[in-house]
């Protein structure tokens, strides 16, 4: 088949309401930051009385004092007729305002994470580490990712080790320059303070606690502990991400969205396919009836399932789901890459 062959996925081609709300109130973030006064005479930055001597200082009091204030602002946003430039990124100086941190990382040892309280403010106090380790009763286990340009990945590394350190968690954690994706477990206090302060970083002030899916569990729930670690990618499918990027995946659909274009999918609709993108062992324990479950062992075989069966894409709607919404991402992508297609996905959990 040739390359450009006309393949159709998905049943819209603007972002959901999910991804729109996290771009508006990254967008909010930049706006509000640019409210903050700044003196040149001494490089400081005044806010709420304060004033503030270093960048990530500014990005962790915005995060934490005005949150209401930006929810506001994304709700005004979303509302009105603002338009995102190709609905998916946002101006050079917003994302430069959202991303940019004078932090250095040569100073960190090898090691372990020296100074980190200064180099990273986005950590609990000594007051509610030790609330942490001393409670106790029901946990939960966290599993959420986050697509989003990190220029630094080790130091988010190394922030997200001693942040977890101190809030007596436990899991595993993948890094890169395409986001982060991780599972931990804990107290419901210390889950619960892994979300204020990771959201509270200025590459993850998008996410929101919907973005977190909770399970019943806790730091029991991983025996071998903790392990943060820096890779390509944040769910291996085998492809740079510089070659096949998020920024290319289909659109996401609501719940809703979604259950009512699966419903319509029956043996007469052949116009419309259902694709399980889950590993085959997943897919055994249950599916969505039509579904169509690839015979892959784990996600990096994704790929070569897509070349062999590029026939079975053409002129197609193609729905995708699997655990999370993380392997929908970069799955569209490479499938999208693949030719002049349309845009679908849907990140809920089934």
């Amino acid at each position: 088949m040739e390359k450009n062959k006309s393949m159709k996925i998905g049943i819209r081609t603007k972002k959901g309401p999910k991804t729109q709300k996290k771009l508006a109130r990254k967008r909010a973030f930049a706006h509000f930051m640019k409210t903050v006064l700044y003196n040149k005479d001494n490089g400081t930055w005044s806010c709420c009385a304060e004033v503030l001597s270093e960048l990530a200082a500014v990005y962790k009091h915005v995060s934490m004092k005005h949150n209401n204030e930006i929810e506001n602002r994304t709700v005004d946003i979303l509302q009105s007729n603002t338009k995102y430039r190709d609905d998916t990124t946002l101006s050079i100086n917003e994302e430069q305002q959202c991303t940019n941190m004078s932090v250095e990382t040569d100073t960190i040892t090898e090691s372990g994470c020296s100074g980190v309280s200064s180099l990273f403010p986005w950590l609990p106090s000594d007051e509610e580490a030790e609330q942490c380790e001393k409670e106790e009763g029901e946990g939960r286990v966290l599993l959420y990712y986050c697509y989003t340009e990190i220029n630094q990945p080790q130091q988010v590394c190394r922030w997200q080790e001693e942040l977890c350190r101190r809030l007596h968690l436990t899991g595993k954690i993948r890094i890169a320059s395409e986001g982060l994706n991780g599972t931990v477990g804990g107290s419901m206090l210390s889950t619960q303070l892994y979300i204020k302060y990771t959201t509270s970083h200025p590459f993850f002030a998008a996410m929101t606690t919907e973005d977190f899916k909770t399970s019943p569990g806790g730091r029991h729930s991983f025996p071998s502990g903790l392990k943060v670690t820096v890779h390509e990618e944040i769910v291996p499918m085998g492809i740079d991400p510089a070659t096949v990027s998020y920024h290319g995946a289909g659109s996401h659909l609501s719940v809703d969205e979604f259950h009512d274009a699966v419903s319509q999918i029956d043996d007469k609709n052949d116009e419309t396919i259902l694709i399980d993108c889950r590993n085959f062992y997943e897919s055994k324990i249950g599916k969505f009836k039509n579904a169509l479950a690839p015979n892959i062992r784990k996600f990096s075989y994704w790929p070569e399932y897509v070349d062999k069966n590029l026939h079975i894409f053409e002129d197609k709607k193609v729905l995708m789901y699997c655990t999370g919404g993380i392997r929908c991402e970069r799955g569209s992508a490479y499938l999208r890459s693949k030719g002049e297609i349309g845009r679908a996905s849907c990140r809920e959990r089934v």
